[in-house]
């Protein structure tokens, strides 16, 4: 998939939010280390079981965003009225005299099915976005009781990680609105 200008007008915006959101994720960790360096920070944790179970929170938070933004997107895609036809596909080899020719189903409307498909994608990656920010978060409040920063890194990583499958491209736009529909984009 080749990306066209008015696809990279249409990414824009998301693509701002993840950098954004991205950015914001450093920047808490740039507000702690201040306040470590400052001595606001309690050198000892408040409570050692605080980090179990925020940590089983924060894999059931960013379980959850990755399954639930994914159904989401499905479901909000499956439920778009797209009309879809039935064409000869022009990537087959020539067909012999007797053989049929061989068919792909396409949308009828392209230009809808794309609007569609950018429509219904903001929705579940702003909802998964938010949910990988609030694993670092469940970091920065572990760092804020006291806990050392070896033991809360990992929350930005798993969080940088789940946010950097959800970069915006044209791919992650258009493709689950084909697998939706069982059509191709032309």
């Amino acid at each position: 998939m080749t990306e066209s200008s008015s696809d990279s007008m249409r990414l824009r915006v998301p693509r701002i939010l993840w950098g954004a959101l991205v950015f914001s994720t450093c920047l808490f960790l740039v507000v702690l280390v201040i306040q470590q360096r400052t001595g606001a920070l309690p050198t000892e944790p408040v409570n050692p079981i605080m980090l179990p179970v925020i940590a089983v929170v924060a894999l059931g938070v960013a379980v959850f965003g990755v399954v639930f933004s994914r159904q989401m997107h499905r479901g909000l895609l499956k439920a778009a009225k797209l009309e879809v036809v039935s064409e000869v596909d022009e990537r087959s080899g020539p067909v012999l005299f007797r053989d049929a020719a061989p068919t792909i189903r396409a949308f009828a409307n392209p230009e809808q099915a794309r609007a569609v498909a950018f429509t219904r994608f903001h929705t579940p990656f702003i909802l998964g976005m938010a949910m990988s920010e609030a694993v670092a978060l469940f970091g920065f409040t572990l760092a804020m009781l006291g806990f050392p920063m070896l033991q809360v890194l990992p929350f930005w990583v798993v969080c940088w990680g789940l946010m950097i499958m959800r970069f915006p491209t044209l791919k992650r736009v258009l493709e689950p609105l084909e697998a939706a529909h069982d059509a191709v984009l032309k």
